[in-house]
């Protein structure tokens, strides 16, 4: 799922047939584009929220996109799990900064990511990771 965002900062998240957030994306985007990615584990109803991320009201707009709704193939996992990895570190980075553990983990799940962006061809995930291992460590 794609939401590209025209004038303010924006956050998207999932949230399962629960209730619970599954995934959110409020990482700043260089080209206004956050993407989440989820392979639903059982049926029902999943609702997309999407809240501005400043404090300040601000105007825009933006368009939300579902793509390749569909059994997942080899490759939607791996790019799932690579997601996941990325988004549980930048989650943990963002909730309990400042701690040596919260760091080692996160650094951890982003070496993880690594070859999973690469495996696929995603330059993006790749470059992202790159750029945070780099960050802290």
């Amino acid at each position: 799922m794609t939401e590209a965002q025209r004038g303010a900062d924006l956050s998207i998240a999932l949230q399962g047939p629960d209730g619970k957030t599954l995934v959110e994306n409020s990482q700043a985007s260089a080209k206004g584009v956050k993407e989440i990615f989820w392979i639903a584990g059982s049926a029902g109803d999943y609702q997309v929220t999407i809240r501005l991320l400043d404090k300040q009201p601000a105007t825009g707009s933006y368009d939300l996109e579902l793509r390749n709704l569909r059994v997942p193939l080899p490759e939607d996992r791996t790019r799932f799990s690579a997601f996941l990895a990325t988004s549980q570190a930048t989650d943990l980075l963002e909730r309990r900064a400042g701690t040596a553990a919260s760091l080692q983990q996160a650094v951890a799940l982003y070496r993880d990511a690594l070859p999973m962006w690469q495996a696929i061809g995603n330059n993006g995930g790749k470059a992202s990771s790159s750029t945070s291992l780099a960050q802290r460590t």
